[in-house]
């Protein structure tokens, strides 16, 4: 029996994953632009906002 092969393309968990990746670049451009924030400052901030 031949193993399968897997095709990322087609693999939900990675493409979730491309999906998410490429709104977070789009956030950090904005924030950037916007506030002169980075994308590493952007998350803290939004973690320290959530407590």
């Amino acid at each position: 029996m031949e193993p399968e092969i897997l095709e990322l393309e087609s693999f939900l968990p990675y493409r979730l994953y491309r999906l998410a990746d490429t709104v977070s670049r789009e956030f950090s451009r904005i924030y950037k632009e916007r506030h002169g924030l980075t994308r590493p400052e952007w998350r803290t901030l939004s973690g320290l906002g959530q407590h």
